[in-house]
């Protein structure tokens, strides 16, 4: 899935979100994997993304993608 984050700041990005996991214990707590062009691969809380992450934005759009088909 690919979302794109209006920066608090002025601008926007494009990023992608690759996996989800959470612990047995809580599963409220949800990390994602994300993969940027610009700071690589981080992961972090679900509840924290986009507002911590890096300079925080608002998330304002998403894309959903597949796998290729033969």
């Amino acid at each position: 899935m690919c979302t794109r984050v209006a920066w608090n700041g002025g601008g926007a990005h494009f990023m992608a979100i690759t996996g989800y996991g959470y612990p047995a214990d809580d599963p409220a707590e949800v990390t994602i994997w994300i993969q940027d062009s610009i700071y690589g691969t981080t992961s972090m809380l679900l509840s924290e993304y986009p507002g911590q992450y890096h300079s925080g934005g608002t998330w304002t759009h998403t894309y959903y993608t597949a796998p290729q088909t033969s």
